[in-house]
């Protein structure tokens, strides 16, 4: 009988051993993952970070032997966009006194796609200028859209007052224009464009955000949702997914799980808010992004905006209390966005 007895301890004696181990492991595990939360995109990840290639680059390496092959393919000289799209006269397309919510006419550029893009192309991705792409976007750009007219990322933020102004349906999302997968070909056959135009001069009178005001009462039930990955604000990295359904009573189609992938790993990153990178006195968690990407651009020696550095201090501890009293938040966000409206209405009277 001793011996069973010998047995059984030194199996107990081994599970202990086990489970020590394991806890040793799992411990080790939640360590190395705050670490890795703590410091992905502060600068010591620079690795995530992909390096832009051009044309002669790949060449002349001599070591980007399947790109050289994707490029071979006729199929991607649609992915060649050319860089020269006059805008300047863009308000003459339209036929009355168009209200972009004090942003740039160009912004209404986009419902244009169709007519700039080459005719065999009928699916194209769109990227606002003030964006980063820091990973692979074969996945978004692969996405089936179905019978929908376009994809993108819904804006959780988005005021209560926008969407009953531009008389979005409850049940409706609102999604952010800065990043959209669109189905051209569908576009074009639809009309798309002229009818977000046509939704805008409608709504002019109350539309504080342009042509995405447009797109989203227009195109409110053939928007296909997207991962906020592929379309995460750099100023969410204070926000949290409670924030968005208490706070906000936003009503979001992804999870609290896809957004703390999304903060963690952005595919593309989307610098909206007023921390923008490129003004001096900015505390952008992501500025790092930026700078890595302007380096290797024609605009690496063009300096930082100026004469914003206060109000940035004092909108990074906006965004401070955003985390610790999101409520805050909300209530100054309110209160900037019912002035706006009441001076839109102050210039229609």
């Amino acid at each position: 009988m001793n011996w069973r007895n010998e047995m059984r301890t030194g199996v107990n004696n081994r599970n202990n051993e086990a489970d020590v181990m394991k806890s040793v492991e799992e411990a080790t595990d939640r360590a190395v993952n705050a670490q890795v939360e703590k410091n992905l995109f502060l600068g010591e990840y620079k690795e995530r970070i992909i390096k832009a290639l051009t044309f002669e680059e790949i060449k002349e390496k001599g070591i980007y032997y399947e790109i050289e092959k994707a490029l071979e393919n006729k199929d991607a000289a649609k992915m060649v966009i050319s860089r020269h799209v006059d805008f300047n006269n863009i308000k003459s397309r339209f036929d009355y006194g168009v209200n972009t919510g004090g942003f740039d006419i160009s912004i209404m550029g986009r419902l244009f796609v169709g007519e700039l893009l080459p005719a065999d192309v009928d699916k194209v991705l769109y990227l606002d200028c003030d964006t980063v792409v820091l990973h692979s976007v074969r996945e978004l750009y692969c996405t089936s859209l179905k019978n929908n007219i376009i994809a993108a990322v819904e804006e959780p933020t988005a005021p209560e007052r926008v969407r009953y102004e531009i008389r979005l349906d409850a049940a409706a999302s609102y999604v952010n224009s800065g990043v959209l997968l669109i189905n051209l070909k569908a576009w074009r056959e639809q009309n798309i464009g002229e009818r977000i135009i046509r939704y805008c001069q409608s709504i002019q009178n109350v539309s504080l955000f342009g042509d995405q005001d447009g797109i989203n009462g227009a195109l409110r039930w053939n928007i296909k949702k997207l991962h906020p990955k592929y379309n995460f604000f750099s100023n969410y990295k204070y926000f949290s997914y409670r924030t968005f359904i208490k706070i906000y009573r936003a009503k979001l189609s992804y999870s609290k799980k896809d957004f703390k992938e999304a903060k963690k790993r952005p595919v593309i990153l989307h610098f909206a808010g007023e921390e923008r990178p490129w003004r001096r006195g900015n505390f952008n968690p992501y500025k790092r992004a930026y700078d890595h990407f302007k380096s290797k651009t024609d605009f690496k020696d063009i300096p930082m905006e100026t004469g914003k550095e206060i109000y940035l201090f004092i909108y990074h501890i906006m965004n401070i209390l955003t985390v610790i009293a999101p409520w805050s938040r909300k209530m100054i966000s309110d209160f900037y966005i019912n002035r706006a409206y009441k001076e839109l209405l102050e210039q229609i009277d």
